[in-house]
């Protein structure tokens, strides 16, 4: 077998045709419970051709949001096929073991048919058309495209691999009408890795962001390492050949309206106060930052992927203690802790204590 690997340098930087997401199409009414399409079985045949980086890193992002343990606010859309008979309970253990009997992603023609059937009907889900595609880049000319875009001065550590979000035509008509003649800004959006499902199908929402020093929205920033500070690396996909620890930051297009918080240079005082005053009751939003308070003003237009150090890109065929460990972590930790008890329960053993002793005095260690 043939598998996807990224040890050759060239794969990293190359530029891949992207992920179409093809449309729902005629549905599969094999199995009620899993809704399948022709066009999405075209798609994965895509994924493992010529788009697997794409297909790899929308899949981690499915598996890191359906891993979470905060799962029920940031899976969203959720699979209906694990959603308990008439109720809107989501049956996420039978879909977390659902995800690990899928395999190693393999360019091999024979691996669509080696895929279990419940693997099969899922990933065909995950990739039924949403409102985007990625197209991956050549990082060196479009971190630098990225860098003057938003104006970035501090230096930062250039990311593994970055990916354009294109937006079909009907979500770039929308956007491209509520901007009509204004100028677009660009800024960097750190979050936690098992956030990006919700945010790449449900947009950045405002209201849902922790921070608010200056005011309720999404925050933004012109400087990447201010970002990458918000950017926890998180687990991804145990199988996948971009790492399986990532972290990401979202590079965003604003529109530059009122909403848009932030310190301007043009108009009168007045106005350039009133634009980066977010809330009456804080402080304005300082240089270099941006609050949006309207969601439909902002969008995803890259993805900054950044591989952990600690994570190594699967190998086909070899296993590692630490990749075991990965994909094993609750009998490993259950073994650790009968381990431990075994231990106190030893220490507290006055048989033990004599034999221990015993065993100091012969070697005149007291």
């Amino acid at each position: 077998m043939t598998s996807l690997r990224l040890g050759e340098e060239g794969n990293a930087n190359a530029t891949s045709d992207a992920l179409t997401y093809d449309s729902a199409g005629e549905q599969d009414h094999s199995d009620a419970r899993y809704p399948g399409s022709r066009a999405s079985e075209r798609t994965i045949k895509v994924v493992l051709g010529k788009a697997r980086l794409e297909g790899d890193l929308i899949w981690s992002f499915f598996v890191s949001a359906a891993k979470s343990y905060r799962f029920s606010s940031i899976l969203h859309p959720f699979p209906p096929m694990f959603n308990e008979d008439g109720t809107t309970e989501k049956l996420v253990f039978p879909l977390r073991e659902t995800i690990s009997g899928m395999p190693e992603f393999s360019s091999s023609p024979e691996f669509e048919n080696e895929i279990p059937a419940d693997c099969h009907k899922l990933l065909s889900w995950v990739f039924q058309k949403p409102k985007f595609q990625f197209h991956l880049q050549k990082n060196k000319e479009c971190f630098k495209k990225v860098r003057q875009l938003t104006g970035q001065v501090m230096d930062a550590p250039e990311p593994t691999f970055i990916f354009e979000v294109v937006y079909d035509s009907q979500e770039e008509r929308k956007f491209e009408a509520r901007r009509g003649s204004r100028k677009s800004l660009f800024a960097y959006h750190g979050s936690r890795f098992d956030n990006f499902y919700s945010i790449l199908h449900n947009g950045l929402n405002g209201h849902l962001n922790k921070v608010a020093a200056f005011g309720e929205g999404t925050y933004l920033s012109s400087e990447l390492s201010v970002s990458l500070l918000y950017s926890q690396a998180g687990e991804a996909w145990s199988k996948s050949c971009l790492g399986a620890k990532l972290a990401c930051v979202a590079v965003c297009e604003m529109i530059d309206e009122p909403s848009v918080k932030c310190q301007i240079k043009e108009g009168s005082t007045p106005v350039q106060k009133r634009r980066a005053q977010a809330s009456s009751t804080t402080d304005a939003v300082p240089e270099k930052y941006y609050v949006v308070q309207n969601n439909d003003a902002v969008r995803v237009k890259y993805l900054l992927v950044y591989k952990d150090h600690g994570s190594a890109a699967v190998t086909p065929g070899k296993s590692t203690p630490y990749s075991w460990i990965q994909q094993n972590k609750f009998p490993f930790l259950m073994l650790a802790y009968f381990v431990v008890l075994i231990a106190i329960g030893l220490a507290n053993s006055r048989h033990t204590t004599k034999a221990f002793t015993k065993l100091c005095n012969m070697f005149k260690f007291s």
